[in-house]
């Protein structure tokens, strides 16, 4: 047994996989944009919005008790991070370097 390879050990390359999650984040965005959950903005600033009154009652309570929501970690992302320029050489691509940012 200890000479069958275990891919599941293994991480996979992180740039690759946040590449791979764009399709199935996207088609995620569209379905919600479709059942009038969100608002989707057009570019050049294309920014998600949540419309309050279309969150199913049973998900808006699921998120008021999810510990994870009121951690310093998720504050950080949602108050922090996404105030951050994403594109360009000095956006977050470049400074992670979990994108390409060659051609922003």
């Amino acid at each position: 047994m200890q000479t069958l390879p275990n891919d599941f050990e293994e991480l996979p390359n992180t740039k690759r996989v946040f590449y791979q999650l764009k399709a199935i984040q996207h088609t995620a965005l569209m379905y919600l944009e479709a059942k009038g959950i969100v608002k989707i903005t057009a570019m050049p600033n294309k920014q998600v919005q949540l419309i309050g009154d279309a969150v199913p009652e049973k998900i808006r309570l699921m998120l008021e008790e999810d510990s994870l929501r009121n951690s310093d970690y998720f504050k950080l992302i949602v108050e922090q991070l996404s105030h951050q320029t994403l594109n360009g050489k000095s956006g977050l691509k470049m400074k992670t370097g979990l994108m390409e940012f060659l051609y922003d």
